[in-house]
């Protein structure tokens, strides 16, 4: 059986109600601009014909720009695959860097932050095993970016919690998506 990715775990527990419905323009978005994200990241700037066929993401890039503009960034990792041996799941995080010189994980939304995020980052933390901040950054066009902090210490263990129990309703359900 293939082990389940941390999106798969928190969706099988309810969460992720993005994904109901037809959301997937609003979602490609968000893969676009996380991408894009990367690029500004590394001090690199967008291809003009890039801008040119996806201007929907201009404004948000262009609070992502502000957040470059307001800390000391310094992207270690984006969208490496990370493997939890011990929880048996993997995950992808948007970018780990050096967050004012604190490693940190940075999860990027273009919109409203939801509360499950802190279990994301937990996840995240917990395959990339090692302690670090964990944040969730809010892209929101026309307003500052939102820099969130995930403090709580317990979320590590709910999240643990929740991929055990992936794990034990495969066993007795099957497998699941």
């Amino acid at each position: 059986m293939n082990w389940p990715s941390a999106t798969q775990i928190l969706k099988a527990s309810g969460y992720y109600d993005e994904y109901v419905g037809n959301n997937s323009g609003p979602m490609q978005r968000g893969r676009l601009v996380v991408a894009a994200c990367h690029i500004l990241g590394q001090k690199k700037e967008l291809e003009p014909a890039w801008c040119d066929r996806h201007p929907e993401c201009l404004p948000y890039l262009d609070v992502y720009r502000i957040f470059l503009s307001q800390h000391r960034v310094q992207l270690l990792h984006f969208e490496r695959e990370f493997r939890c041996e011990e929880e048996r799941f993997v995950t992808h995080p948007d970018q780990v860097m050096l967050l004012d010189d604190v490693e940190a994980d940075v999860e990027i939304k273009t919109g409203a932050l939801k509360l499950w995020v802190a279990l994301q980052t937990a996840a995240q933390v917990l395959a990339i095993g090692k302690r670090m901040k964990r944040f969730g950054l809010e892209l929101i066009p026309g307003a500052r970016p939102k820099l969130i902090p995930f403090p709580d210490p317990r979320d590590l263990d709910e999240f643990r919690i929740k991929a055990r129990n992936w794990w034990v309703d495969a066993k007795y359900l099957g497998e699941r998506e």
